[in-house]
C-alpha cells in the first residue's frame, strides 16, 4: 500500500510590525466603538495581520489585491467630522495598510521569479536527460560504432555535431556549486529588468543655462535634460537630482524624442555610440545631436528657433533615493542614483510631473509610521529602527525594481 505525503505550503510571517500595528489599531476601533464596517473575512485577516500568524501565498496575493483595491478609499483617519466611520479607511488598515500591500508585492513578485527559475531549471534538465538518451540509443544503431561515452561530459564522438552540450539558460547555474546541489536560488531584486510602467518622466526649469539651443549653423540641438541639485516640485514633494545619479549611466539605451512622442525618434544612444551624445558635467545631463531629414526634424528647429520650444525633459527609473520631512511638513526627494535613462525630449511644453505610485507608498508609509508610534497601545511596542531604515522596511520594493548593469 502506497503512502503518499502532501507537501505542506510555504508560509510567509515577517511581515512589518507598521502592518500589525496598523491591523491592531482597526481591531481596538472596532472593539471600543463597535462597527458595521467589514465582513467577518476581513476582521479574521486583521486578527491574523495583528497576531503576525502565517499567510500563504494564496492570502498574501488576495490581501495585496484587496489593498489594491481599497487605498482609493483610505482617508487616513476612522471618523469623519460628525464622528461617523469612515469604512475605507478602518478596512485598510485592518488588513495591514500600505506598508502590508507594499511588503505582499515584493513577496509576491520574489515567489514568482522563484517559480521562472525552477521551470527553467527543469526545462534544462529535461533537454540534457533526452540528448543522452538519443546519444545512448543512436551509440546501439549499427554502423555507429566507438566507445560509449557521456555527450555531456565529452562532446567529442562522431556525432559530437548533433549531441551537442546545451547552452546555459539565464539564471540558471550549469552545475553543483560549492559541492552541492546546482544554485537554484531565484534572481536578486536588482537583476531583474524595470518596465516601462516604472518609467518617470520630469521637465527642468528653463533658465539661460537649461535652454534649448541649436548649434552648427542650425543642424544640432543641445541643451541639458538634467540638472543637479535644482528642486522640481511635484506635488507637495520636492525633488532634487544628486550629484553622481547618473554614473554608469551613459551606455543606456537612450532614445531622444519629439515631446515624448516614440513616433518621433531624433536620435539614439546604445553602450555610448550612435547619432545622441550624453555627457555628465559638474551642471547636469548634457545632451547633443544632429537633425535628420524628418519632416517632425525641421519643424523642431524651427520651433527652436522661434522660442517655441525652449525646454528638455527626460525620463528614467530610480534605483535610489531619499525622503525627508522638512520643517514646513513637506517632503523633498533627493534621487541619489538612477537605473536607467530611458530618453531625453525637447518638450513644447512641460507636463505637470504626477507623483508616482512609489512615492505616494513611501510618503503613506512615513506618514502611517509617524501615526502608529504616537497611537497609545497597552503593551511595550519595539523598538523601532531609524525613520528612514524603518520606511524602507515598510516598503520592501521601494528601491530594489531596477537591474545593477
Amino acid at each position: 500500500m502506497r503512502t503518499t505525503t502532501k507537501k505542506m505550503a510555504k508560509t510567509y510571517s515577517n511581515y512589518p510590525d507598521a502592518a500589525r500595528k496598523a491591523a491592531r489599531r482597526a481591531l481596538r476601533h472596532k472593539e471600543k466603538n463597535g462597527t458595521s464596517c467589514g465582513t467577518p473575512i476581513g476582521w479574521r485577516r486583521a486578527s491574523q495581520i495583528s497576531s503576525g500568524s502565517p499567510l500563504t501565498l494564496d492570502v498574501v496575493k488576495r490581501t495585496f489585491s484587496f489593498l489594491s483595491r481599497a487605498g482609493v478609499y483610505n482617508q487616513g483617519k476612522f471618523t469623519d467630522d460628525k464622528g461617523k466611520d469612515i469604512c475605507g479607511s478602518i478596512m485598510y488598515a485592518a488588513w495591514g495598510g500600505s506598508s502590508m500591500k507594499s511588503w505582499c508585492s515584493g513577496v509576491i513578485n520574489k515567489a514568482e521569479r522563484a517559480a521562472e527559475d525552477d521551470a527553467e531549471k527543469r526545462h534544462v534538465m529535461a533537454v540534457q536527460e533526452t540528448e543522452e538518451s538519443i546519444y545512448i540509443t543512436l551509440q546501439k544503431a549499427p554502423g555507429f560504432g566507438g566507445v560509449q561515452q557521456d555527450p555531456l561530459s565529452n562532446p567529442s564522438g562522431p556525432n559530437a555535431d548533433f549531441i551537442a552540450k546545451p547552452e546555459p539558460r539565464p539564471g540558471i547555474t550549469e552545475g553543483p556549486k560549492g559541492g552541492g546541489e546546482g544554485n537554484s536560488e531565484p534572481m536578486e531584486e536588482e537583476q531583474r529588468e524595470p518596465s516601462m510602467s516604472e518609467i518617470e518622466r520630469r521637465h527642468i526649469e528653463v533658465t539661460e543655462n537649461t535652454e534649448v539651443r541649436l548649434a552648427d549653423e542650425g543642424r544640432t540641438v543641445e541643451g541639458y535634460a538634467a540638472v543637479f541639485g535644482q528642486p522640481t516640485m511635484i506635488g507637495a514633494v520636492e525633488e532634487v537630482v544628486q550629484h553622481g545619479a547618473f554614473d554608469d549611466r551613459l551606455n543606456d539605451d537612450v532614445v531622444a524624442l519629439f515631446n515624448h512622442d516614440q513616433n518621433m525618434p531624433l536620435a539614439r544612444s546604445y553602450n555610448g555610440q550612435g547619432t545622441l551624445e550624453l555627457k555628465v558635467d559638474e551642471h547636469g545631463l548634457f545632451y547633443s545631436f544632429k537633425l535628420g531629414n524628418q519632416s517632425y526634424a525641421k519643424d523642431l528647429a524651427e520651433s527652436i528657433k522661434r522660442g517655441d520650444v525652449r525646454g528638455s525633459s527626460f525620463g528614467f527609473i530610480v534605483r535610489e533615493d531619499d525622503y525627508e520631512k522638512k520643517e514646513d511638513g513637506s517632503y523633498r526627494r533627493t534621487i541619489k542614483r538612477v537605473a536607467r535613462i530611458a530618453d531625453i525630449s525637447p518638450v513644447v511644453s512641460p507636463a505637470y510631473p504626477q507623483t508616482s505610485v512609489k512615492m505616494r507608498d513611501m510618503i503613506a508609509a512615513l506618514e502611517a509610521e509617524k501615526e502608529i508610534e504616537a497611537t497609545p497601545e497597552n503593551e511595550t511596542p519595539p523598538t523601532l529602527a531609524p525613520k528612514r531604515k524603518q520606511a524602507e522596511a515598510l516598503l520592501s520594493i521601494h528601491h530594489h525594481n531596477s537591474p545593477k548593469k
